[in-house]
């Protein structure tokens, strides 16, 4: 599987799209004291100049100078270095991210849509999840059950947010994981890491289980990659908006198995590894999450219609 990113030819249906963004990313340089109102206007030498000449690699998504670029459907959240060695956006950046360099949040659409819900033909769904994607140091040892370098359920048509990161190793060094014949092994206790809602360092709800879907050890130079995902619609829950909590925490080998109660307050120090995820990528997470909530609230709506 190529890490070089997918592009997306200029179509004149995307001056829009890309003024909109050379706005965008103008106004938050004019916030920082750093604006360059000819951020549009870059020569294809000067993009390369600023934006691919980090150290390990670029950001190949849209931004200011370029009408060329890799569709990007994730919301991002990465450390200053992150960002600095892969000359990503600053909108991408936070300091609140801890116990990873960068994480990746998207809706997943599994699998092709299923019709004939309620006896009519035409009304049609496909199951969506919470899927996250981080990026560790690869100094850093996560509570593993095997040695699995590894790990991935299928090698072909596989959606991956390394898809818009570009990798600066030659082409054969950054593919010898395909040389040790991933395959269903796990590298993780299943059932072992899961979404809580936090309040003064303790967990205070259990907002989604997750299960591993991909390891992959130095996918990038220096880091680990570990995608999971999470059944979708756990953040409309009576219980959690009734909390209201304003930090959130992935854990990893918690004791809750299958679908548990909500739990009493468990430290996060109890926890064999904690994530800290910033707030703005939990809203924007819990935005996308209510959609799909709706959506599967209007498919029940028209499942159940008597208009056949």
């Amino acid at each position: 599987m190529r890490l070089i990113g997918r592009s997306c030819w200029h179509k004149p249906s995307l001056h829009r799209l890309v003024a909109s963004f050379s706005l965008a990313y103008a106004s938050l340089a004019l916030a920082n004291g750093s604006a360059d109102q000819s951020e549009s206007r870059l020569t294809d030498a000067q993009v390369k100049a600023r934006y691919q000449s980090c150290s390990d690699g670029y950001y190949s998504g849209p931004r200011p100078g370029r009408t060329r670029y890799t569709k990007d459907d994730y919301v991002w959240a990465v450390t200053p270095d992150f960002a600095k060695r892969y000359c990503m956006p600053p909108e991408f950046i936070s300091t609140e991210l801890k116990g990873a360099d960068a994480v990746a949040f998207h809706m997943v659409k599994e699998g092709a849509e299923q019709c004939g819900y309620g006896g009519q033909k035409e009304v049609c769904s496909r199951r969506q999840a919470l899927g996250l994607e981080f990026y560790f140091s690869s100094a850093i040892k996560l509570p593993s059950i095997s040695d699995t370098k590894f790990s991935t359920r299928a090698l072909y048509m596989v959606e991956m947010s390394a898809h818009v990161v570009t990798d600066k190793r030659p082409y054969a060094n950054s593919q010898q994981w395909l040389d040790d014949k991933p395959g269903g092994q796990n590298k993780f206790t299943p059932n072992s890491m899961g979404l809580v809602a936090v309040k003064e360092d303790k967990a205070i709800w259990p907002v989604a289980a997750f299960g591993e879907m991909m390891y992959i050890e130095d996918l990038l130079p220096g880091y680990n990659f570990l995608s999971v995902e999470g059944n979708a619609g756990n953040f409309e829950h009576p219980g959690l908006r009734k909390l209201d909590p304003k930090r959130f925490a992935f854990v990893m080998r918690h004791p809750w198995q299958g679908s548990p109660p909500p739990p009493p307050a468990l430290a996060l120090a109890d926890y064999s590894y904690v994530i800290e995820l910033p707030q703005s990528f939990i809203e924007k997470m819990r935005v996308q999450d209510g959609e799909a909530s709706m959506t599967a609230r209007d498919l029940f709506k028209r499942a159940t219609s008597t208009n056949k």
